[in-house]
C-alpha cells in the first residue's frame, strides 16, 4: 500500500513526458559549453530519426497538395462539371485514411525515441522551466533556466516581448468607406476570387521564403547561421507578437558598452531582409561588422 502512491506517481509522470515528446519541438544543436562556442549537432536516435523523416516527407507533400488541389480542381470543373459531394467525401477519405495513419503513428514512434534519449529529456526540463516563468524570456531567463543551451523549433518558446507593452502605439491608418450590404452582395464573388488567389499563389508568389520546400533545404544553413551570430557576436534569440497575431522569430546582438570611440553600440540597426532571405544568412553582418548593435528579424512563415 506503501509503494502504490509514488508508483502511481511515476506511471503517471512517465505519460506527461511521452506526451511531451510527441508534441515536441525539434532539437538542433546543443551548446554545453557555454554561450559563445559552437556548440554539437544534436544527434537523434535511430527511431526519432526516421519518424521525423516519414513526418517532414508528409508535410511537404501536404504543402504541394494544398497548392496543387485547387488548380487540379478548377480543371476538374470545366472538364467535367461539378463534382458531388458524395464523390468528393469518398475521394478524401480514400486518399486521407492511410496518410494520416502513416503520421499519427510516426509521431508516436519519434515520441517514443525521444524519451530514451537523454538530451532530449533534458532539453524539456529546460523548456518547461522556461515556459512556467510569469516574466517575459530575456537573456538572464534563458541563462536561468538553461533554454539558451539549446538551438530548436521555435513555436514552443515563451514570448520575450508583446505589441501591447511598448509604450510607444502604432498610428492608424485612415481606412477606406463603408460599403452597403447590395454592394457587398455584388462584389462577393470577386471578393472570395481574390481572398483565394492571395493566399494560395500570390502571398507564395511575393514571399518565396515561406514555402515548405525553401524551409527544409535552408534548415541546415539556417543553424549554421545562428551558431556563427552567438558565437561570434554573443546574439540572443527571441520571439516577438506583433499587432497581427503573428510570431517574430529574431535575433538581438546587443553591443552597447563596446569599447567603440564612436559610439555604435548604442545604435540600434534593424534589418529587414528581402522576400527569399532569412537574417540568419542575411545582411546583419555588415552592420555587426562596425560595431553597431543589431536586430534580425525573419517574416511570419519563414525559417521556423
Amino acid at each position: 500500500p506503501t509503494m502504490e502512491g509514488p508508483v502511481s506517481s511515476n506511471r503517471s509522470w512517465s505519460v506527461i513526458r511521452l506526451f511531451q515528446c510527441i508534441k515536441g519541438p525539434r532539437l538542433r544543436r546543443l551548446y554545453y559549453m557555454g554561450r559563445n562556442t559552437e556548440g554539437t549537432v544534436y544527434s537523434p536516435n535511430k527511431l526519432e530519426r526516421y519518424a521525423d523523416n516519414v513526418i517532414l516527407a508528409a508535410y511537404l507533400l501536404f504543402s504541394c497538395a494544398y497548392h496543387v488541389t485547387p488548380v487540379y480542381f478548377i480543371y476538374y470543373v470545366i472538364r467535367y462539371g461539378i463534382p458531388s459531394f458524395t464523390g468528393v467525401f469518398t475521394t478524401l477519405r480514400g486518399l486521407s485514411v492511410i496518410p494520416v495513419l502513416s503520421v499519427s503513428l510516426a509521431y508516436i514512434f519519434r515520441g517514443i525515441g525521444r524519451y530514451g534519449n537523454d538530451s532530449y529529456n533534458e532539453f524539456l526540463v529546460s523548456l518547461n522551466s522556461a515556459r512556467n516563468l510569469r516574466t517575459r524570456i530575456g537573456p538572464i531567463e534563458a541563462r536561468a533556466t538553461g533554454i539558451n543551451k539549446y538551438d530548436f523549433e521555435m513555436f514552443p518558446y515563451p514570448l520575450s516581448f508583446r505589441h501591447d507593452e511598448s509604450t510607444v502605439k502604432p498610428r492608424r491608418l485612415s481606412s477606406s468607406r463603408s460599403r452597403g450590404i447590395i454592394e457587398r452582395l455584388i462584389s462577393l464573388p470577386m471578393t472570395s476570387v481574390r481572398y483565394v488567389a492571395a493566399h494560395l499563389i500570390g502571398r507564395r508568389a511575393i514571399y518565396p521564403g515561406s514555402l515548405a520546400v525553401f524551409n527544409m533545404l535552408l534548415s541546415d544553413p539556417l543553424t549554421i547561421g545562428r551558431a556563427k551570430l552567438r558565437r561570434e557576436h554573443n546574439g540572443h534569440r527571441d520571439k516577438l507578437l506583433s499587432c497581427d497575431g503573428n510570431h517574430i522569430d529574431c535575433v538581438f546582438v546587443d553591443k552597447r558598452g563596446s569599447p567603440d570611440t564612436h559610439a555604435r553600440g548604442n545604435k540600434l540597426v534593424i534589418c529587414c531582409e528581402g522576400n527569399a532571405a532569412y537574417y540568419e544568412v542575411g545582411i546583419m553582418e555588415i552592420p555587426l561588422s562596425v560595431g553597431f548593435s543589431v536586430l534580425g528579424w525573419n517574416h511570419p512563415g519563414f525559417g521556423e
